[in-house]
């Protein structure tokens, strides 16, 4: 079991929802799109999910995105919003996971444009 404050969950259940993410992730044409062999050493060849979120689901995400064959990106929920947008430029992400809490006081270059689910 896992605990974070008043969140408690079964590996069972983190399993569920990592699993979920993968697909979800998957299913939306998330993934690797260019192999190893043909990329130069500095060179990703996978999507990047950018991460701004608090501790509590932040390991799911994480699992989810790597089951996925996705990057996940740490972004500091404490970074100013000039921060997080330079670090978003650089890494260019092509999706962002934040915490709704955050959506008030992120930079706009990181506000969903869509709803969630």
């Amino acid at each position: 079991m896992t605990v974070c404050g008043p969140r408690r969950s079964t590996f069972a259940e983190s399993a569920a929802r990592t699993d979920r993410l993968a697909n979800y992730l998957h299913g939306n044409g998330f993934g690797v799109h260019q192999s190893r062999e043909t990329l130069q050493r500095w060179e990703c060849g996978q999507d990047r999910v950018a991460l701004i979120m608090y501790n509590d689901l932040y390991p799911d995400m994480v699992i989810g995105c790597l089951k996925a064959r996705v990057v996940p990106v740490n972004v500091n929920h404490h970074y100013s919003p000039r921060e997080i947008a330079e670090l978003l430029d650089y890494v260019k992400p092509r999706a962002s996971s934040i915490t709704a809490r955050l959506v008030r006081d992120s930079p706009k270059c990181c506000r969903p444009t869509r709803p969630s689910y």
